[in-house]
């Protein structure tokens, strides 16, 4: 790919990880597609209760991240660009398997997506083996 240049995603795709966490009012649906390579392609944000305005920006980050991704953006930038941003809605984390605290709807998304698909197991606060 160059400079420049969009990878484009096939017609086709899997979803690769469908991931919901609780934050205040808030439930967040995270939903990612990859390369055949297994290279993070696609990045979806919803949730369905709350302000609209969070709604919709959520949504476009999502976006932005898509094509940030397509356009040949490393997933460690993006990741560091979102975690430890500090603005509300923040708080307590329910029904995720690693995350239990939050310092923004973006922190969550940039921990996740790191130790999702980077491995970043730091940003987690549970450790994979339970302890």
């Amino acid at each position: 790919m160059n400079r420049g240049e969009r990878e484009r995603l096939p017609d086709r795709r899997a979803s690769i990880s469908a991931v919901s966490a609780v934050i205040g009012d808030y439930r967040l649906h995270l939903h990612t597609a990859a390369y055949d390579d297994g290279r993070l392609a696609e990045v979806f944000i919803r949730t369905k209760r709350g302000d609209p305005a969070v709604r919709g920006l959520l949504a476009v980050l999502g976006l932005t991240a898509s094509l940030a991704l397509q356009y040949g953006a490393p997933l460690e930038e993006i990741v560091d660009a979102w975690t430890f941003q500090n603005f509300e809605p923040h708080g307590p984390v329910a029904e995720h398997d690693r995350l239990k605290l939050c310092s923004s709807l973006v922190d969550f998304l940039g921990r996740e997506l790191g130790i999702r698909f980077l491995g970043r197991d730091e940003l987690a606060h549970i450790s994979d083996r339970g302890v």
